[in-house]
């Protein structure tokens, strides 16, 4: 998929969620509500999120993307963060996929045999 935000934003709205990645910084580990924006610390690393939405900022009216993170609902706002969009290269990739359900490339009808007659 393209990284423009109208496109993400597009693909949201029309499939569901998208893969994001984004640069992790010391201080968002400790995140807990509103618009993240780096404080203080160092780059940890790389990391994947899923953006499942978005608004706008109240104060400035800027873009941020609501996203599910994988560290637990005892972080951030019940596992989630919003986080600026242009900000720590979260707009640069984005995955999206569809699967075809109408040609599985795996039949999962189950096998009937001597263990599950």
């Amino acid at each position: 998929m393209h990284t423009q935000i109208d496109e993400m934003q597009k693909e949201i709205y029309e499939n569901g969620p998208v893969m994001l990645g984004l640069i992790v910084w010391d201080d968002m580990y400790n995140y807990e509500s509103g618009i993240y924006s780096k404080v203080a610390g160092d780059v940890v690393g790389g990391h994947a999120i899923r953006a499942v939405g978005w608004g706008h900022d109240p104060e400035d009216g800027s873009l941020y993307w609501i996203c599910q993170n994988q560290w637990s609902i005892y972080w951030g706002e019940l596992g989630y963060i919003k986080i600026k969009a242009g900000s720590f290269y979260i707009d640069t990739w984005a995955l999206s996929c569809q699967p075809d359900l109408e040609n599985p490339l795996y039949d999962l009808t189950p096998e009937v045999n001597e263990y599950n007659t």
